[in-house]
């Protein structure tokens, strides 16, 4: 019988096996890296841009660069940190490109109305969900690419410090605006509901 212990050890040994081929120009194995964590990225950039479509993007883009920049990756076990690195600087230069752009706000905008309009979003969780992701939306890119790899995917203040390429500090700082603003924001909505980490 294979302890867990034994199946992340040989887990760990086939990925650490497949960034080596990667380095070395393997598609094959780069492939099969891509394949283990585009899901996981998919989702990170989408909470980031909040359109499926322009995440699809960020994804591909991303992978095409980790791919063309993978002899660049210092440590090997620490490949999905990396990988994350790579797509929140790209999200964050996207969303800072069309920061200047009104229309897509304005496409923001009414993709959210359309939402909210429909029969689905008449169930209060869905409203709340709604209102919270459209809060996530307006925040500055810093600052929601912060709250998102904290709240939502669980990275801890260091690891986004090192994918965020700043300081500790200015990862907290970014993390407390971006849930003042939401928790100020919720109250004007009278939105009980949604609790807020401080």
């Amino acid at each position: 019988m294979t302890s867990g212990k034994n199946i992340n050890c040989d887990q760990q040994n086939h990925e650490e096996f497949l960034i080596k081929k990667a380095m070395a120009g393997d598609k094959s194995a780069f492939g099969m890296l891509a394949g283990k964590y585009k899901n996981k990225l998919y989702s990170l950039l989408y909470y980031m841009v909040h359109n499926q479509d322009d995440a699809m993007d960020l994804l591909q883009d991303t992978l095409i660069k980790a791919y063309k920049s993978i002899h660049n990756l210092r440590s090997p076990n620490a490949f999905y940190s990396w990988l994350s690195r790579i797509g929140v600087n790209l999200t964050l230069n996207f969303l800072k490109k069309n920061e200047k752009n009104k229309q897509y706000r304005e496409k923001l905008a009414l993709e959210y109305k359309a939402q909210t309009e429909s029969p689905l979003q008449s169930l209060e969780k869905k409203e709340l969900q709604s209102k919270l992701t459209k809060l996530i939306s307006q925040l500055p890119a810093k600052q929601k690419a912060a709250l998102v790899l904290c709240d939502i995917e669980g990275y801890s203040y260091k690891e986004i410090s090192e994918i965020l390429e700043c300081n500790v500090g200015t990862v907290m700082s970014r993390i407390y605006y971006a849930r003042d603003y939401i928790r100020k924001q919720i109250t004007s909505y009278n939105c009980d509901a949604i609790k807020v980490p401080k």
